[in-house]
């Protein structure tokens, strides 16, 4: 059940391992669990004697029993995967890069650390925004720092007004966690990702869905827009890195290499290259110089 469990909360299996081996290691690190941590790391004690008893596991579930309402989709049918050009792991060649210290010290150019207290952020503004029903999993400024974008477990996104705190538009489409959000360059575009292997875009002036896009086949952990926002990058716990084409939807490539799940992804300044970063502790340089399907 603790396995069962696990697997319903962390959307993966506790133990890459098979069989009676799961017995005998431990279960992956905890990125969901939040309060539910304790019960969950009870249930997969190796010791069946100090695992809880089912009454107790009862009694400690119990406030989180209730279920979230049906969210209702937009009436758009979304766009649809077509013309994917898979490309192999061949990172980008990039000069080495010297060092950073080891001692605590500053890296030469880099700017000072400024420690601001919070009784020196301004009194007229918000330091609390406060809406979301399940834990938040991810923010994001707009260009212009009038709005935030927000994600949760409550399988909402959120926009503010930053200078009053007051929710602007609650996004609801998605049928699981919203696990990231980015907006576009110009900030007239939102991107979304979510548990429900979805990556929805949203107009952030009429708080209208755009569209979908459908190709992942698990839960997507980061989006990212290149620099002039016609190119769309998505990670995602199918081990795989996703372009698309913001305009019609289309998946240009698919990046494969990361053995495990991929938790960010970032453009250059000039977005010809692509990081990535993974749960199989490598970062990895794409290069984004690649034909558009035709």
């Amino acid at each position: 059940m603790g396995a069962t469990f696990y697997h319903a909360v962390e959307g993966e299996r506790p133990s890459t391992a098979q069989s009676v081996a799961t017995l005998t290691h431990s279960p992956r690190p905890f990125r969901h669990a939040g309060p539910l941590e304790d019960v969950l790391a009870g249930l997969l004690a190796k010791d069946p004697h100090q695992r809880p008893t089912a009454e107790d596991a009862i009694r400690t579930l119990a406030p989180y029993s209730a279920p979230l309402p049906a969210r209702r989709g937009p009436d758009q049918s979304g766009w649809t995967t077509t013309h994917a050009q898979t490309v192999p792991a061949t990172p980008a060649v990039i000069p080495p890069i010297s060092a950073l210290p080891t001692d605590g010290g500053s890296v030469a150019g880099s700017p000072s650390v400024v420690t601001v207290p919070l009784s020196d952020f301004p009194k007229d503004r918000p330091t609390a925004l406060i809406g979301h029903a399940r834990a938040v999993f991810s923010v994001a400024f707009s260009p212009d720092g009038r709005t935030l974008a927000t994600g949760g477990g409550d399988w909402e996104v959120r926009l503010w007004d930053v200078a009053t705190g007051r929710t602007i538009a609650t996004l609801a489409g998605h049928e699981g966690w919203v696990e990231s959000v980015a907006f576009s360059p110009d900030g007239r575009t939102l991107a979304t990702g979510g548990a429900d292997h979805e990556v929805w875009l949203w107009d952030t002036e009429t708080g209208s869905s755009i569209g979908s896009f459908a190709g992942h086949t698990c839960a997507v952990f980061s989006v990212a827009f290149s620099p002039g926002g016609r190119t769309l990058a998505t990670g995602s716990a199918d081990d795989t890195v996703r372009l698309w084409d913001v305009a019609t939807g289309r998946s240009i490539s698919i990046l494969t290499g990361h053995t495990e799940d991929v938790f960010s992804v970032a453009f250059s300044p000039d977005g010809k290259t692509l990081a990535t970063g993974s749960r199989d502790s490598d970062v990895r340089l794409w290069s984004t110089m690649m034909p558009r399907p035709s």
